[in-house]
């Protein structure tokens, strides 16, 4: 008995929802892919290992790809120094290909109570909103405390699956 099976049973069961963020039909292709794994493995047990298999393959391409963008990040620094010692913003390759650096400005919030003020007196609180995790963590403590949703919200069941032991 897991720390919200007094909540999730009455909550509609969640699927893939990428489609969200990429405008693709992320749920249709993954049940494509259902009857190739069903082709090959069929029982719980039999898909707990396929389970096994894919997180160690991606925590695997997860390190390979940490290791490529450590050395990506490197090589732009270093490229973005060398451009400004040479006063270039670009370089033609022999394939066609263009390198290019573009600077642009970025904000840091310094101070979050003043940049809020701002945002309000300037129009923008419509667009204000907490970042999801929070906003979930408040949802998930408001349910397990017996509380509704805040309004503007619904809840689903999302299942996760937990590898131990590796």
């Amino acid at each position: 008995m897991g720390k919200y099976s007094n909540v999730i049973d009455n909550l509609p069961k969640a699927r893939a929802t990428k489609a969200e963020y990429d405008g693709s039909d992320y749920q249709s292709r993954v049940d494509e892919v259902k009857p190739l794994i069903l082709a090959q493995s069929k029982t719980s047990s039999e898909l707990a290992m396929v389970i096994r298999e894919l997180r160690e393959t991606k925590d695997s391409l997860d390190k390979e790809l940490s290791q490529v963008n450590l050395k990506l990040e490197a090589v732009a620094q270093l490229l973005i120094d060398a451009y400004e010692a040479d006063d270039i913003e670009s370089i033609k390759l022999g394939d066609g290909v263009s390198i290019s650096v573009q600077s642009e400005p970025q904000i840091r919030i310094l101070d979050r109570s003043l940049f809020r003020q701002w945002c309000i007196a300037n129009g923008f609180e419509e667009e204000m909103v907490l970042p999801y995790q929070t906003s979930n963590a408040i949802v998930k403590e408001r349910l397990l405390e017996g509380q509704p949703e805040p309004e503007g919200v619904t809840t689903i069941a999302r299942h996760k699956i937990v590898v131990r032991g590796r």
